[in-house]
This record gives structure tokens, sequence and C-alpha cells, in this order.
């Protein structure tokens, strides 16, 4: 039964390691103007496709290297030095689009969405 104990461990510890490596938002606080979450989007994965219907401010805490593709076949990058900060419009009525980390590295921003 030793034997079972070390692998046991090792693919836990694997399983752990590669559930903490995942595109995921993180939300940091909200209130009634404003809400703030930090996206990490790992290498060559996008975010589900979404939408924003007010205008943001995403801040690069990496360097950043997006396809943003949009649901009418239609795509442009969005690239960003780590600590610049660019204000975004909001999408067009009824249009979804995802963003793809086009780099070798996790990319994280910080979004500040207005609510109004």
């Amino acid at each position: 039964m030793k034997p079972i104990f070390p692998i046991f461990f090792s693919l836990l510890f694997f399983l752990t390691t590669l559930s903490a490596a995942t595109t995921h938002r993180e939300k940091q606080c909200e209130n009634s103007d404003v809400i703030v979450w930090k996206t990490t989007i790992e290498p060559h994965q996008p975010l589900t496709m979404h939408r924003h219907d007010h205008r943001r401010v995403v801040v690069a805490l990496t360097d950043v290297d997006l396809l943003v593709k949009n649901d009418r076949a239609q795509s442009h990058d969005l690239i960003m030095k780590r600590g610049t900060a660019r204000i975004l419009l909001p999408d067009k009525p009824k249009e979804l689009h995802c963003d793809i980390n086009q780099s070798n590295h996790p990319m994280e921003v910080m979004v500040i969405e207005f609510k109004k």
C-alpha cells in the first residue's frame, strides 16, 4: 500500500497545478458606478463570447497581444505594453466578441467598466 501514496500525491499535485493555470476573471470590487475585475488569459486560449454595454478602461498588467474576434467574422488586434491603459468603447448593439491570447505567456489585465 505504501507505493500508492506517492503516486496519489503526485497526481494530486499535478491536477492542482493544472487547474491553477486557467483562463478566468476575478472580481475585485464594485459600486453603483463601476465594476472592476482582473482577467487572466492563458497562452493561445480564448475568453468565451461576451459583450460590453458600457465604456471601460483596460490596464495591462503584462504585455498584451490579443486577437479580438466578433460574431460577425470580423477581427482586430489589441496590443498593449505592460503598465499602459486604454479606454474602450461599448460594443455595437447585439454584437458578441471573444479575446484570444496570441502570446506564449499568460496575459493579465485589470478592467474597470463603467455602469452608465
